[in-house]
């Protein structure tokens, strides 16, 4: 019985693996793009501390759609050099307002369009710090060895 188990789960990771589902097909770069075009905001804000206004609301809905993408939680969450608990409360925020309100649920749908229409990753960054230096994490913005 355990092996049969083993079994098929050894067989859905190598079908998730042939299909390259579990890559990110978009960089968080493009993401952040997109969205501060459609929010009017300059992306040089949002790595900046800053829990005013628009902008960590911003950082939400970015963290949302890299973690869609098949990011981390620490990777979406490091680009900005916060927290992994970070992206746990931005989908949760985000889920909660697209169930609530019509119009911000369209924009999310809007900006889902968008993100899927565009090329797809600008950089590998993701491939590097994933698959090339497997003994490595990425930690905020720097990646240092364990």
């Amino acid at each position: 019985m355990l092996c049969l188990i083993f079994f098929c789960l050894k067989t859905e990771i190598l079908e998730n693996l042939k299909t390259n589902s579990m890559i990110p097909k978009h960089s968080i770069k493009s993401i952040e793009k997109i969205i501060c075009q459609g929010e009017g905001i300059y992306p040089v804000n949002l790595h900046v501390p800053n829990k005013i206004g628009r902008i960590p609301f911003v950082r939400q809905i970015i963290m949302y759609f890299a973690s869609e993408e098949g990011y981390t939680h620490a990777t979406a969450a490091g680009y900005f050099g916060l927290d992994h608990a970070c992206t746990d409360h931005s989908k949760k925020t985000i889920r909660g307002y697209c169930d609530v309100d019509i119009s911000f649920r369209k924009k999310i749908e809007r900006y889902r369009r968008q993100i899927q229409n565009t090329t797809g990753l600008t950089d590998n960054s993701f491939l590097l710090s994933q698959f090339m230096i497997p003994r490595q994490k990425l930690t905020g913005y720097k990646i240092t060895t364990l």
